[in-house]
């Protein structure tokens, strides 16, 4: 009678751990699928720019929690990286004789100066 017995509490046993096996199973499926929609959101929100560049300016409402930007906003503004770029610059006298039409040259930019405007 006592192994009928010890039997039956295993069978109970394997029976209600099976139940929770198959009840956790369950939920881990159900935490996957929202996890992998999850992962597709954080995919989705990347930004990708165009062009190679620097970030030169960010829009304030993109960098505050719960700000709003307008469809025609920028988010950022890029400068790109090109290796030819057209500049106007200032050459002192005493070096005009040391450029000429068409060579490379290399500028170093100290800084760059907007021009201000005035709305009316």
């Amino acid at each position: 009678m006592v192994v009928n017995d010890i039997e039956a509490l295993n069978n109970e046993l394997r029976l209600s751990l099976s139940k929770i096996i198959s009840k956790n199973l369950q939920e881990l499926e159900v935490v996957n699928s929202t996890l992998k929609v999850i992962e597709k959101q954080i995919n989705e929100e990347d930004i990708y720019s165009p062009v190679d560049g620097v970030i030169y300016k960010i829009n304030k409402s993109a960098t505050t929690h719960g700000g709003v930007i307008q469809a025609a906003d920028l988010l950022f503004e890029i400068k790109p990286k090109v290796r030819t770029m057209l500049a106007d610059v200032k050459i002192l006298p005493k070096y005009r004789d040391q450029i000429y039409v068409d060579e490379a040259v290399k500028l170093d930019v100290q800084s760059i100066i907007q021009p201000k405007i005035k709305i009316v």
